[in-house]
């Protein structure tokens, strides 16, 4: 799942665990070798390039600093209260908590697209594939 900031370009993603670009390609989908195989891998990294661990990055360096992860998430992230609500709602301690900016694929254009009204029920659907398909 991934969950919206204020800031359009901001997500965080709460994972089971990282897919591979390969299952993301097979949950999209699309045919090797085709134009919409480079575009799919260009989503795959613009959603996965650069991602940070926030449970890892707060237990190695923070966690004298912040008394929980969710005061850590709101000051040091500046996270507002209804993206914490949100995150706090969906997130198991058995989980991946990652941060992530959609831009640090390097890809604007498409890093916009992914988080517009239009595509991202698209990630949300690939998502839900590729973790549906583990579990079963």
């Amino acid at each position: 799942m991934i969950v919206r900031t204020k800031k359009s370009d901001i997500y965080f993603a709460i994972v089971d665990y990282l897919c591979t670009e390969q299952q993301w390609l097979s949950a999209a989908g699309v045919r090797p070798k085709s134009p919409a195989e480079g575009i799919a891998a260009r989503v795959y990294s613009c959603i996965f390039g650069g991602l940070t661990d926030v449970v890892v990055d707060y237990e190695t360096y923070y966690q004298r600093e912040y008394r929980d992860i969710w005061v850590f998430l709101y000051w040091h992230y500046m996270i507002d209260e209804d993206t914490l609500e949100e995150i706090r709602g969906v997130y198991k301690y058995s989980q991946r908590l990652l941060h992530g900016d959609i831009h640090a694929g390097g890809d604007y254009s498409l890093g916009d697209y992914i988080m517009s009204e239009e595509g991202f029920p698209t990630v949300e659907r690939i998502l839900t594939k590729i973790y549906k398909e583990r579990k079963s």
